[in-house]
């Protein structure tokens, strides 16, 4: 299993990877993949971890709005409306 996580990341992260999300095989874990920076876009969090792997993303829920640079990650206990956006992206 972990030579195929290995793998899986290579693909989703390597030169000329698609946007997306990708089934980790992980009960409900995906990966998700932006190259360039995104709209503001309305979503509900369910419980989750989220890791910045690179580049940054904004949260915002309700009048609490918070910067997530690559290496930081969000946890979110319950579910949470939230409006988010990736600031800045990778293509690598």
């Amino acid at each position: 299993m972990q030579r195929d996580l290995v793998q899986l990341a290579q693909q989703v992260m390597g030169p000329g990877a698609a946007d997306g999300a990708f089934d980790l095989g992980l009960g409900d874990a995906v990966l998700l993949r932006r190259s360039v920076p995104s709209a503001i876009e309305g979503t509900l969090y369910r419980p989750l971890i989220c890791l910045i792997l690179q580049g940054a993303k904004d949260v915002a829920s309700g009048a609490v709005a918070v910067h997530c640079p690559a290496g930081h990650a969000i946890i979110v206990s319950h579910d949470l409306p939230v409006l988010s956006r990736i600031t800045r992206a990778s293509t690598a």
